[in-house]
């Protein structure tokens, strides 16, 4: 309980310090024991234990990153997001045509131009999710980098959790990044020699984990980016593969009735997102018929 009782003061604190939370439902999938086919589906809610972990990941991550910018200025190994690219903003122009104003200018202002549609209300609610879906996608990717290549440390500062510095330390077992960190922060403790890689290799590697490639014996750039193409590959096949299942489990319920807001509309089709489910759907009309 006391854990809890932390990790809820962590996460009031880095509201109130302008953290954005922009959270898109997940779906979950349940299958048959037999034909491992789909017959049910949910948007995953968020489990009080996931958010303890979440906390103290973001902590130690925020520790650890000043721990390792400290004693290597030239070769931490740093995860940046950066401020929205102008889609957004247009984005934002749209919201406030139709009466939902909402700031940009920093995350702190964004997350408290959004808080103001969240709450027990259904309406809110829905607001709040048409509003994160609107803004979730134009957002910029984080990408890690050695901060020596920066020219100036505001270059560091990390746009969503709107903290100046921050690195991935947390998950060593899937991503190669981390493993770089912990070999930095041993150096930084004491505990080992710091690592003989320069700055110019690290930044080689720093290019590797932007293209989401885990494996470092990759001797050229063209290797890189061919794991890169099918990292995202895997990605599109992810959601191709829950779009699937999603229309499996339709064709066996039947029709499904549930609350849609049209948050797009074209010359002819308009795109539904279905709010139970957190998914857009586009309807297509017979324009020669109206």
């Amino acid at each position: 309980m006391q854990l809890h009782m932390i990790a809820r003061r962590l996460r009031s604190t880095r509201v109130r310090n302008g953290a954005l939370r922009i959270e898109q439902p997940k779906l979950v999938f349940s299958l048959n024991e037999d034909t491992k086919m789909p017959y049910a589906v949910k948007a995953e809610e968020p489990q009080d234990s996931h958010k303890l972990v979440k906390e103290f990941m973001l902590l130690a991550n925020i520790a650890v990153a000043k721990k390792i910018e400290s004693h290597f200025p030239q070769t931490a190994f740093l995860r940046r997001h950066s401020p929205p690219k102008q889609k957004v903003l247009r984005e934002l122009e749209v919201c406030e045509k139709i009466g939902f104003p909402l700031d940009a200018a920093s995350s702190a202002r964004l997350a408290s131009s959004l808080s103001k549609f969240q709450g027990g209300n259904s309406l809110l609610q829905s607001i709040n999710q048409v509003l994160s879906m609107l803004l979730a996608k134009p957002m910029q990717s984080g990408y890690y980098m050695c901060a020596g290549s920066a020219k100036k440390k505001e270059e560091f500062h990390h746009y969503a959790l709107n903290v100046p510095l921050y690195t991935h330390f947390t998950s060593p077992l899937r991503r190669y990044a981390d493993i770089i960190v912990h070999r930095q922060l041993a150096a930084a403790l004491g505990y080992c020699p710091p690592m003989d890689k320069t700055k110019d290799e690290l930044e080689r590697l720093v290019s590797i984990q932007n293209d989401y490639v885990f494996h470092i014996a990759m001797n050229s750039v063209f290797e890189a980016q061919h794991c890169n193409d099918k990292k995202l590959a895997a990605k599109a096949v992810s959601d191709s593969s829950d779009d699937t299942f999603f229309g499996l489990v339709v064709k066996q319920n039947g029709p499904i009735e549930a609350r849609g807001v049209v948050i797009s509309v074209m010359d002819a089709s308009f795109d539904v997102l279905v709010l139970k489910y957190g998914v857009v759907k586009r309807v297509y009309v017979n324009v020669s018929a109206i």
